[in-house]
This record gives structure tokens, sequence and C-alpha cells, in this order.
């Protein structure tokens, strides 16, 4: 069993995995496995993940039918055998010995989740920014305030800059969501820390590159359509933290978020064309109606009533906000 089973989910990722997977085999740090989850590719992705499967045996190639990152990374999961799980784009990178000063931040075996600096880079490969916690240790519950505490943390919903305790993932029946397309990686981190006893340690060592690649998801969901699942993924996360008794302020915390889902709402809705504009609403007005039963989608009546009274402003372009409660 290796210490940290590397899970990288590939679509048609030729362009940059070799990037990727080079960056992780010249770590420092060797007890590791690479599970490369082929999720369909049509183009020459299949070939280089078998050229590192053939000369490095710490590399393992699996094809699947095409599913979506968060099946790549399901199977990923039930493929992984180490003691800690880590998730890395295919379009990524590590730099040097990041997997080493990963490792190394781990402390005692207290710690059920390590959390490291990441640092953005443009597509000329300079880096724009760089997100540090700046704080050694973080109890349970201030883990899950890193999540929406954006303006303190930086953003921390990515699963990428994370090593996850395997043990804790499976123990708890923990995967990705599959109905979602965004927001799923911070959907997958409050399950984790809804289930970890332990703390969290942080690294201000950077352990990852997140290239901005024009075809990125941070590069491309400003102009993305598929907006619905950001607003119902948010409001599940609301809920499971009511679930899991953290405290008002957490609870807070992800109802606030709400507001920015709404936002992300109307900000597609402007970037869009008439007729496509009028596709959206409709669609977001027929799913309020068919689930007005309240199981994920607008469970909470009140939730429902807001986005009722507010889904005719989305024609505008005026600003029009109130309280959720």
């Amino acid at each position: 069993m290796h210490s940290v089973s590397i899970i990288i989910p590939i679509y048609n990722g030729e362009r940059y995995l070799y990037q990727c997977l080079e960056s992780i085999q010249m770590q420092g740090y060797t007890d590791f496995e690479v599970l490369m989850i082929d999720d369909g590719s049509t183009d020459g992705s299949a070939g280089i993940c078998m050229e590192f499967a053939e000369r490095d045996s710490r590399f393992r190639y699996k094809h699947k039918e095409n599913g979506g990152v968060s099946s790549a990374r399901n199977v990923g999961i039930e493929e992984s055998t180490g003691e800690w799980l880590l998730f890395v784009d295919a379009d990524d990178k590590m730099p040097d010995n990041a997997l080493g000063n990963f490792m190394a931040c781990r402390g005692d075996e207290r710690t059920d989740l390590v959390v490291g600096a990441y640092a953005i880079e443009d597509k000329e490969k300079q880096t724009v920014e760089v997100l540090r916690v700046g704080e050694p240790e973080l109890s349970k519950t201030d883990s899950a305030n890193m999540l929406f505490l954006e303006n303190k943390y930086g953003y921390q919903g990515y699963i990428w800059n994370k090593l996850f305790k395997r043990s804790v993932v499976l123990e708890n029946n923990i995967r990705f969501d599959e109905r979602y397309r965004f927001n799923e990686d911070r959907l997958f981190c409050v399950e984790y820390i809804c289930a970890m006893k332990g703390v969290a340690k942080t690294c201000d060592d950077i352990i990852y590159n997140y290239v901005k690649h024009p075809g990125s998801t941070i590069g491309t969901m400003g102009k993305d359509l598929r907006i619905l699942d950001d607003y119902t993924s948010s409001l599940y996360i609301y809920e499971r933290l009511k679930e899991c008794h953290f405290p008002r302020r957490t609870v807070s915390l992800s109802r606030d978020n709400l507001f920015f889902s709404y936002d992300f709402i109307r900000h597609n809705l402007k970037l869009a064309d008439a007729e496509e504009r009028v596709r959206v609403i409709g669609d977001i007005k027929s799913r309020a109606i068919r689930d007005s039963g309240g199981m994920l989608f607008f469970a909470d009546n009140r939730l429902r009533r807001f986005l009722s009274r507010q889904i005719n402003h989305l024609r505008s372009d005026k600003i029009y906000l109130e309280s959720l409660f």
C-alpha cells in the first residue's frame, strides 16, 4: 500500500496531460500511486497514459465510458490503495517537491485533512495569485467555515489542494455527487468535513499550480449556462450543514452563499442572447414547479418563495435582492 493515491480524471486532455504526469513523476517524495482514469477520451490521452504506465509501475491506467469528472473521480476512489487521497486535474501540475512538503504537514494522528497553498497561473505560466489559509491548524468547525470565508482564506472550495484520509472516505461512503457539474468539489469537502473527527493541518508551501487555461472550469464558468447546479448544490450544502449540527454561524455562512449563487444565475443570463435567456428562465421555472415538493431543489419553502419572487427580475439588468428570511 502506498502513502498517497493521486487520482487524475482525464477527458481529451492530451494537450496538457504529459506535463501534468511528468510533474508528478519527478516528485522527490516517491511513495505514491497515480490512478489515471480515462473518462472516454477520443484524442491521444490514452497513449500518453499507457506510456507512463509502461515505464513506471506507480502509474495505473483505467478506461471507462464517459460519465463526467465526478464519475471518473469516484472510480479512482474505488481503485485507490493509499492512506491518503489527492486529486489532480489533467491540465494542471505539481511544483517540485510539492508532494513531500504536503506530506510533511500532516502532523499527528489527529489530522484528518491537510490543506496546502496553491498558485493560480495564467496561460503564459505566470503566477497571478497565491492563496494560503494562514493558520497552522483548524478545528472541524473552522474547516467548514474555511470553505465560505473567501475574504479571509481565499477560495478553498477546491479539492486539489487537499489531502483526504482514505479511511474517512470509505468508512463514510463519501463520493462525488454525479448530478452536479458545478460546485461538486465544495460539496465533497462538506461531506468529508461532516464525517471527520480530527483536525485539519495547513501547509504554507505551494503544493499545486492551477493553470488558468481558456477551456478550464474557472476560465469558462462565467459564460456557461448550466447554472442551476451551482444553486441546487449550494442549497444541498446548506441543508447538510444543518443536519450535521454545525454552529449557527457556519450554517449562516452557507446560507449567504446562496446569494452569490443567485447572482451567478443573473450574471450568466446577462451574457446570454434573448432566445437562450428565455429558454433558461423557462427551465428554472419548470424545475421550481416540478420540485416544489421539496426534495433537494428549493427544499426550504422560504428559499423557494425567495427565488420565485426574484425570477422575473432576471430578465432585466436591475440588481434586486432581498433578505432570505
